[in-house]
């Protein structure tokens, strides 16, 4: 955590976003004061800013990060029914893939890490809103995520799919006329799914908060097909061989931690993943929970190979 003595207009500034944003950090030298907006707030913000001259003559200086959680501590927003990405077992634990790199990482990093499980659609809000330093849940570096958060280094790249029963013999995008699709809401396939609504002359499109819960839909028959990632459509396919990974939807997207503009320990996370490529960790890893090697080298990973209908 480190302070700063601030100009006039730079106080008036940061206020007014602290109390947009909805939590505001004061340090001045008789104390500190730290709490939620509330309305009493808002009416001394007038107060406040007109008496900024004043209080920087006595010392007032802005906790830059005050907000940002405990050193000791890696606080992780993560997906909450996603395997083998991360999901909560029946003893209330976190597990997955990249539970496990998390785990490692906070490890060589020397510090706790807590878990937060939540749908996808909240999970980057958790980051952005403060409340967790990164989050977990194969999500994919796109150019508007990168305008809204820092990225590590890749550590698996992923393709989207669509999922079907096997039965139905899916081998076209343009056999999906009048069909019902579901996808994860808030994910890369979410966007994918309104194309196809209009290109294809799709029936519907439905999204599911959880990953678990977009393939029970298919199984239950609400929707005819999904569009899911990769990775989490291998590992449904295996334990229910009556579907099928039908066809390749997007290719090639990295997969990364999505952390907090401005992180503190960005360059120490990327240094220990690099590192955890480079001595084969990540690969015990991946082996753990794919059942097999990764695809190419561990440090610049491809894509793995994806069955299709024949």
């Amino acid at each position: 955590m480190t302070a700063r003595a601030i100009s006039v207009s730079w106080i008036v500034d940061w206020t007014k976003q602290r109390i947009e944003v909805g939590r505001w950090w004061i340090w001045p030298m008789t104390g500190a004061v730290s709490g939620r907006v509330s309305s009493d707030i808002v009416k001394i913000a007038p107060a406040l800013f007109a008496s900024a001259p004043r209080l920087l003559g006595v010392g007032v200086f802005l906790v830059v990060g005050a907000s940002q959680g405990n050193a000791d501590e890696l606080r992780v927003a993560m997906l909450d029914e996603n395997p083998p990405w991360e999901y909560i077992a029946e003893d209330g634990a976190a597990h997955g893939f990249e539970v496990e790199i998390i785990q490692a990482v906070a490890d060589r990093l020397d510090v706790e890490v807590s878990f937060q499980p939540l749908p996808f659609a909240q999970v980057l809000d958790e980051v952005q809103a403060g409340e967790a330093d990164l989050a977990i849940g194969s999500i994919s570096v796109t150019e508007e995520r990168m305008m809204r958060f820092d990225f590590s280094q890749p550590y698996f790249r992923t393709d989207v799919v669509i999922v079907a029963p096997v039965e139905a013999a899916l081998v076209t995008e343009g056999q999906l006329f009048g069909w019902s699709v579901g996808y994860l809401a808030g994910a890369s396939g979410e966007d994918l799914a309104y194309q196809y609504a209009t290109a294809l002359g799709l029936e519907r499109v439905q999204p599911y908060s959880q990953a678990s819960a977009l393939f029970d839909a298919l199984q239950a028959g609400e929707v005819r097909a999904v569009i899911s990632e990769f990775a989490s459509a291998l590992h449904f396919v295996r334990m229910e061989p009556a579907y099928e990974i039908a066809m390749r939807a997007s290719a090639g997207r990295d997969v990364a931690l999505a952390m907090r503009l401005g992180f503190e320990l960005n360059e120490e996370l990327n240094d220990i993943l690099s590192d955890m490529k480079r001595d084969g960790t990540m690969a015990e890893i991946y082996e753990r929970w794919f059942d097999e090697p990764p695809a190419g080298d561990t440090v610049t990973l491809v894509p793995m190979d994806i069955p299709r209908a024949q």
